[in-house]
């Protein structure tokens, strides 16, 4: 049987396992803490304790308990220490995990979005060749192809030399600005829809893609590259 006393500071009724006679304990109640009486002291007290629960039976209160007070259902929970602040630790112990899946949330959006910024613009096209080879193939057998003159005829002759300094149909524009107002005259003044890009070997790449992106936005159908030597 489990030891029951009273709490010398609030006269809560309390009951302890018997391996903690002689020790102390926190009562419930009043949060103080109170020795636990001896093995002897505890078995007078306890016959004390039951002489009071008669008169309280007697009195017609049989029926109440104590706030604070723990029953013992049976004999197994004698040696479970009854510790009202250690529970409380153990409910203070779970750790809230609702402000990371929030910060989960936002950084997988975070991430989607800024994914389709990054994707890049690709311009499928051919290698330019050089005027000797576009020559050669259009004069090779099979079904002839369009020569130099042909191209020149029907289209916007964009030529780049070794300094990037461009030049449409043999005069000079200032930038890329500029040529998008030619080659938009081009396209509705006099028809042309295709443009041929002569670009010397020593000409950037980064300026062939800038007049090839700016011939496709004003609307010309087709654009053609190609690469000549420099003058001696």
């Amino acid at each position: 049987m489990p030891i029951q006393f009273r709490c010398e500071h609030c006269q809560q009724l309390l009951s302890i396992s018997r391996r903690k006679a002689g020790g102390t304990t926190v009562c419930p109640s009043c949060l103080e803490e109170v020795p636990v009486p001896t093995l002897d002291a505890g078995e007078g007290e306890e016959a004390a304790e039951g002489l009071i629960a008669k008169r309280e039976a007697a009195a017609g209160g049989a029926g109440e308990t104590r706030r604070g007070t723990r029953p013992v259902d049976s004999e197994d929970e004698e040696d479970e220490d009854w510790n009202p602040s250690r529970k409380r630790h153990q409910e203070n112990d779970a750790i809230d995990m609702t402000a990371m899946v929030d910060v989960t949330f936002l950084l997988l959006i975070f991430f989607m979005v800024t994914a389709s910024f990054a994707a890049q613009k690709v311009l499928e096209t051919s290698p330019p060749q050089e005027q000797e080879q576009a020559e050669e193939a259009g004069a090779g057998g099979g079904a002839p192809g369009p020569t130099i003159e042909d191209l020149e005829e029907s289209s916007v002759i964009v030529e780049v030399d070794g300094q990037d300094r461009i030049t449409v149909d043999g005069k000079a524009v200032a930038g890329i600005h500029e040529l998008r107002e030619v080659l938009n005259q081009k396209l509705v003044g006099e028809q042309k829809t295709e443009v041929l890009i002569q670009a010397q070997y020593e000409a950037k790449h980064g300026t062939v893609v800038s007049i090839t992106d700016t011939a496709m936005d004003v609307g010309m159908q087709r654009v053609r590259r190609l690469s000549r030597k420099g003058d001696p």
